[in-house]
């Protein structure tokens, strides 16, 4: 067995690694791979989730009150788009690992 680590080289910021092993049987090699999102920019996202509406809060307190729409726009766009994004990352790393090995998926 060998393990591996895969990240996608782009100019844009990489939310999602893939690791995995090799495992070989009589039926041929087989591939193991766990997708998921690195530590920091989800602890950022979560991070966002929960301090823009204290900042909110905060400059209203101060008054400094901001629309109700422009919280909802932040948390819609920071936190949920970067979100997708990194589930859009997920299938487009999954693709290029398929192609690279010329393999086909089964589930367990």
């Amino acid at each position: 067995m060998a393990g591996f680590r895969v990240e996608m080289a782009s100019a844009q910021s990489q939310m999602i690694y893939a690791f995995g092993r090799f495992e070989g049987d009589g039926a041929g090699t087989s591939i193991r791979v766990l997708l998921t999102f690195k530590r920091w920019p989800l602890i950022a996202v979560g991070a966002s989730a929960i301090l823009i509406p204290l900042v909110w809060a905060g400059m209203a307190s101060l008054g400094f009150p901001l629309p109700g729409f422009v919280i909802v726009a932040l948390v819609v766009f920071g936190v949920v788009g970067n979100f997708l994004f990194g589930l859009d990352q997920r299938r487009r790393l999954l693709a290029q690992i398929k192609r690279a090995t010329d393999a086909k998926e089964i589930s367990r």
